[in-house]
């Protein structure tokens, strides 16, 4: 995603790498991420792994307010 000012840049990119962490810990698991609860889904996406990213959205939003 693309964004136009500097704190959505840093957010987008905070949930990436967690987005990436969560992806990591699930494959490590064994878990099947094309199940989940929260979002919808799509053939190109794993609910799964952002299911269990919104649990730890708080860190990222909370890095960025404290780098601010």
């Amino acid at each position: 995603m693309n964004a136009s000012d500097p704190i959505n840049a840093l957010l987008n990119y905070g949930y990436a790498i967690l987005e990436s962490m969560v992806r990591k810990d699930i494959n490590t698991i064994g878990l099947d991420v094309s199940i989940g609860f929260l979002h919808e889904l799509a053939s190109s996406k794993h609910p799964l792994v952002y299911d269990l990213q919104e649990l730890f959205r708080y860190v990222v939003d909370y890095s960025v307010i404290e780098l601010l």
